[in-house]
Formats: C-alpha cells, sequence, structure tokens
C-alpha cells in the first residue's frame, strides 16, 4: 500500500513559507468571514419557534462553507455560495461529482 506522508521538516518549510508572506492572517481573515456569513445566514433564515420548525440541511452549508473559503484564499473573492444560500453556478454540484469519480477510481484502481 502506498501512502503519502509529510515529514515533519516539509510540513515546516510549508508553515513557514506562508507566515513569511504574511498569508495567515489573510488566511484567518478569509476563514473568520465566511463563518460570520454562515451564522448570518442560519440566524435569519433557519430559526425556528415553538409553533414552526425550520430545517436545514448542514451537510450542504458546510460544502458551501468549505468552498466560499477555499475560494476566497485561493482566488481572492468567494464563489458567493454562502450569502446566496444556493450553489451558484454549480460549483458545489461540480465537487461533490468530482469526489465521487475520485473514489471511484480508488476502489477500480488506475490499471
Amino acid at each position: 500500500m502506498n501512502a503519502l506522508v509529510i515529514t515533519r521538516p516539509v510540513a515546516n518549510m510549508a508553515s513557514e513559507k506562508y507566515r513569511d508572506r504574511g498569508k495567515s492572517d489573510e488566511f484567518e481573515h478569509a476563514i473568520d468571514t465566511n463563518i460570520r456569513k454562515l451564522v448570518n445566514s442560519i440566524r435569519s433564515k433557519y430559526l425556528s419557534t415553538n409553533r414552526q420548525i425550520t430545517p436545514i440541511d448542514m451537510a450542504e452549508k458546510l460544502r458551501f462553507l468549505a468552498l466560499d473559503i477555499s475560494s476566497t484564499m485561493g482566488l481572492g473573492q468567494s464563489f458567493g455560495l454562502l450569502s446566496s444560500d444556493q450553489d451558484v453556478k454549480g460549483y458545489a454540484s461540480a465537487s461533490q461529482k468530482g469526489l465521487l469519480v475520485g473514489a471511484a477510481v480508488m476502489v477500480v484502481g488506475f490499471g
């Protein structure tokens, strides 16, 4: 069985690279901002009362959170999934399909 092993020096080099560029503050800001969007969305759209239960698909919302954080850090702006509370342009469904294909390849093998 082949496995990817990250040795300590490589992990340290990666973290130093980001720290030296000042990226850790940007990453933290991107994460905080998107978590705030998720919390605000839940508070404004999904609060239940004694008379009405409002269901929420947390798996979907957490997928939106992960994609918005990733796009903010990688592209400089989020895809807007949390703000719009829907799968804008099919980004979330495309990532889900990609994960399914990857899982199938791992099960079947490469050749």
